[in-house]
């Protein structure tokens, strides 16, 4: 066995190993194992035992037999349930996981899989479950659904539901009744209904029940786009009008404003939507970064300081893979590494379906 792991600016970018005629490759950034791989080979450039992380697979088995719970369980390859197999909703979300490199956080498709399960109506999972496996969809490391909400402008440029809450919908916003009255959505709202008045018949379009929907679809009719997480144990229904592009809930949490869809299987961690608490410990209210005030619930560097600091850095990766690609081109087998293989760019759609992130079939 011989390996090489090739470095660009201090930082390990390439692996390659040659095994028995074989020809196995990793790229940083890439493939999901390459870290693994790199300190497997740096603790020993002949250690055989590196080969199985170049798959990705066998990888993915070993990794969920890690971490799954006693009720979330992997077999030949697919993940069950109380030993009964799951919707392909689930598998998907966690071939995603492995593609972007997000195996140490598989823990949230755990979660999120035990949540769903707590839905109290089989329908409602089984309607879930079908929209999930559409859509390309974000989860929390918590479990939860990241959901968007078109809202208007209320009152002091605060964002509301697009029609008033009738009191026979019992409609609640932080432990108060909400009556006759736009809903304000603002950060850290709990909004929420009786489950038992939400409409759960799939094949009615416009009815009752809180709305929460994909990104292109809450961007699509109101001024102010909304991030909510969702409970799944909340989802009651997904009416199949307007593509099955929202759902019926009957409990969500507003996190605030967004522009951008999130792209990733899980939401980064930075990003987390986390209640304000109480606390006694000091810390600073300026921005390390810029030295700017902080809103409150920030600290260490503002939104905007951690953006740049992230967009620097994925320049800069993207910059290295860019010549460490092109240098290694003459030896490199596509078949044996998928970074080779590009994806659709966001907001691309093929025959009316939502291609973005995905990758572009080879030829």
């Amino acid at each position: 066995m011989h390996s090489k792991v090739t470095v660009l600016d201090g930082v390990p970018s390439l692996a390659v190993v040659v095994h028995d005629g074989n020809i196995y490759q990793a790229v940083a950034g890439f493939h999901p194992n390459f870290n693994m791989i790199f300190q497997a080979l740096e603790d020993n450039p002949r250690d055989e035992s590196v080969i199985p992380l170049f798959d990705i697979e066998k990888t993915l088995n070993n990794e969920l037999s890690k971490i799954l719970s006693e009720r979330v369980s992997v077999r030949n390859g697919e993940v069950l349930f109380d030993g009964d197999p799951l919707n392909n909703g689930v598998a998907k979300q966690i071939l995603r996981f492995v593609e972007e490199g997000l195996t140490d956080r598989l823990t949230a498709v755990v979660a999120f899989t035990e949540k769903v399960m707590t839905n109290p109506q089989e329908h409602s999972r089984d309607q879930l479950f079908n929209w999930l496996a559409r859509f390309d969809f974000t989860i929390t490391e918590e479990g939860d659904i990241v959901g968007y909400k078109g809202c208007n402008v209320g009152n002091n440029e605060s964002p509301v539901s697009s029609r008033p809450a009738p009191e026979k919908d019992g409609v609640i916003r932080n432990g108060e009744a909400v009556v006759n009255e736009y809903v304000k959505n603002l950060d850290g709202d709990v909004i929420e209904m009786p489950r038992s008045k939400v409409d759960f018949n799939a094949g009615v379009g416009c009815s009752v029940g809180l709305h929460v929907g994909t990104y292109a679809y809450a961007k699509s009719f109101a001024p102010v786009l909304l991030e909510v997480h969702v409970n799944p144990r909340d989802v009651v229904s997904v009416p199949v009008d307007c593509g099955e592009q929202k759902m019926r809930v009957c409990r969500y949490t507003v996190v605030g404003a967004i522009e951008d869809e999130y792209t990733s299987a899980v939401l980064p961690r930075a990003q987390v939507f986390e209640p304000v608490k109480d606390t006694d410990d000091e810390f600073s209210d300026l921005c390390s970064g810029c030295g700017e005030d902080l809103y409150e619930g920030e600290s260490g560097f503002c939104e905007e300081c951690v953006e740049d600091n992230e967009d620097e850095a994925e320049e800069s990766l993207t910059d290295a893979l860019d010549n460490l690609v092109a240098a290694a081109e003459a030896v490199r087998d596509t078949r044996l590494n998928h970074a080779a293989q590009k994806r659709y760019p966001p907001g691309t759609y093929i025959d009316g379906k939502a291609m973005g992130g995905r990758f572009i079939p080879k030829v």
